[in-house]
């Protein structure tokens, strides 16, 4: 890349497409002079310029990891949250109907711990599984994305299909 390609890209990277007045007055230079460096016309920046606009460049790269977690802050709140998932028998109707064992406590409470264990796989802690009449019910102690939230549905038909088509827990 030339001089002129690199204090062009430097000044949008900067500043943005219309990047040459906001360049040229934090350099303290003429907007021409900014236009002609940009376009490789006359001499290139001198030596103090460059500096400067290291300094430029070093000034956003230490504002860019604030301004990351603030983004990525804002993107977690306002990202729709789920606390229950319900997954219905009529959902599970492949992998649990029929099963002689389907409703033996110690099975049905060996499936919720296996299922406990395979959610904190996906790094969800503190996950109480309860069954009712419906179906199963997952109730998170915390809140998490509708996408976490969608591989533990995944993973509790998983397991349904794994658990209860085997007759031992291991």
């Amino acid at each position: 890349m030339t001089p002129a390609g690199i204090f062009a890209t430097c000044g949008r990277i900067l500043y943005g497409p219309h990047y040459r007045q906001t360049l040229a007055d934090a350099l303290k230079v003429s907007r021409q002079r900014v236009d002609d460096w940009s376009k490789g016309r006359g001499n290139p920046p001198p030596h103090g310029v460059w500096n400067d606009l290291l300094g430029l460049l070093q000034d956003r790269a230490n504002e860019l990891p604030q301004i990351q977690a603030a983004a990525q802050h804002f993107a977690d709140y306002t990202a729709p949250i789920v606390q229950r998932i319900t997954l219905t028998y009529v959902e599970l109707r492949a992998y649990l109907l029929g099963d002689p064992d389907f409703e033996n406590p110690m099975r049905v409470s060996l499936m919720i711990g296996k299922f406990q264990q395979m959610a904190a796989t996906i790094g969800v802690h503190n996950v109480s599984v309860s069954q009712s009449d419906e179906g199963f019910t997952i109730e998170l102690r915390k809140t998490v994305s509708p996408f976490d939230a969608g591989n533990l549905r995944q993973l509790l038909r998983q397991f349904a299909q794994e658990a209860w088509a085997s007759s031992t827990f291991a």
